[in-house]
């Protein structure tokens, strides 16, 4: 299992890096970090901006929002420049009554008043370095997992240190910032964000399936051995079945889970917090559900098998061997969904024998 999940890291730390934009990753689990993401705070540099990059930018932005991530513009410019670039940014309405504030204002706060405020503030204009670095403590103290667009002054290094991720230009960032991300994109545009959330969520996601697949089949092999063990004396599987079982479950069968691609889904959901369980409650549901759904089964094919189908002792143990191991192909299927799209005959085939039904 540990090794499954460090591959899933490293093979979305390659799929970010190679989705279009440039840069590097000092640790593999910025990859996992990215999908947590839940502010992103932008300096955007509204001269340096031609109309298709700001049609790109407004829909990088749209996107971050649908997902749930909150954006906070933060510049040195005057308040009112800033309201400005918000509102052609789309991050403003004309009509909002969002929190905006001076930088100057809001170091005057107390500490109390900025992290009972910080979640509210849209953005903060004649902004210090300082100030941002501020910004991203009081941030990171509510529990937010905060990403930093636009740095492009030597200044901003300290608040691109506290990040948790960081979008700089080429020419600086590599220098000063390298050794204070865990993730750093050298664009320092908006357009590959969006994207790099996404495959963050995604691979998040593909390990809670992989766990859920692996310890529905402990489980299940683990509660039929032990009942069948004691009540008849004999075991559900062999010591080589199980190693076969190993291999082909969560060997073959998980690399296919763990590489699942991105659906578009994964965008139109809230952040998962930092501090969520691994396993959820819908995981242990799943889990509990195949379990006894398969000990049942076992048990039944055990005790009733010679009655029901005439087979002698050595075809059932075949046949209960064969089962247990479908029965996880199976639930590795309907983990997939995506990869089986194209296989309407497939998809008909597990919904009609009744092992799941895929979404």
């Amino acid at each position: 299992m540990p090794f499954l999940m460090s591959l899933c890291v490293a093979y979305w730390k390659r799929k970010i890096m190679s989705s279009g934009c440039k840069g590097i990753v000092q640790k593999s689990s910025a990859c996992l970090t990215t999908g947590f993401v839940t502010t992103i705070c932008t300096d955007l540099a509204r001269k340096l901006i031609s109309q298709d990059e700001l049609e790109e930018t407004r829909k990088a932005i749209r996107d971050c929002q649908t997902a749930g991530v909150n954006v906070k513009f933060i510049s040195q410019d005057d308040i009112s420049v800033v309201r400005a670039a918000a509102i052609e940014f789309e991050i403003l309405t004309e009509n909002s009554e969002a929190a905006m504030l001076k930088g100057e204002d809001f170091r005057n706060f107390s500490e109390e008043e900025r992290i009972g405020m910080v979640d509210q503030i849209t953005a903060i204009g004649n902004c210090l370095p300082s100030d941002k670095l501020l910004l991203m403590q009081c941030l990171k103290k509510k529990g937010n997992v905060v990403a930093l667009t636009g740095a492009n002054d030597l200044h901003d290094t300290p608040a691109l240190r506290q990040a948790d991720i960081g979008f700089v230009k080429a020419d600086w960032g590599t220098k000063m910032a390298r050794d204070y991300l865990d993730l750093m994109v050298w664009d320092g545009t908006w357009s590959p964000v969006p994207n790099i959330i996404k495959c963050g969520r995604c691979s998040y996601k593909n390990i809670q399936k992989f766990i859920q697949l692996e310890l529905t089949m402990i489980l299940s092999g683990l509660s039929t051995t032990t009942i069948l063990t004691i009540s008849s004396g004999e075991a559900l599987m062999t010591p080589i079945q199980v190693s076969r079982t190993n291999l082909i479950v969560p060997v073959l069968g998980g690399m296919a889970v763990i590489t699942e691609p991105p659906g578009e889904k994964l965008m139109n959901k809230p952040p998962v917090q930092k501090t969520e369980p691994l396993i959820t409650k819908a995981m242990r549901r799943n889990i509990i559900a195949q379990v006894v759904y398969q000990v049942v089964i076992f048990v039944i094919v055990q005790f009733k098998g010679q009655v029901i189908y005439g087979t002698d002792q050595k075809l059932r143990k075949a046949m209960m061997f064969n089962s247990f191991v479908l029965l996880q192909v199976f639930n590795q299927f309907n983990s997939i969904p995506g990869r089986l799209r194209r296989l309407t005959c497939l998809k008909t085939f597990i919904r009609t024998i009744g092992f799941g039904w895929l979404h």
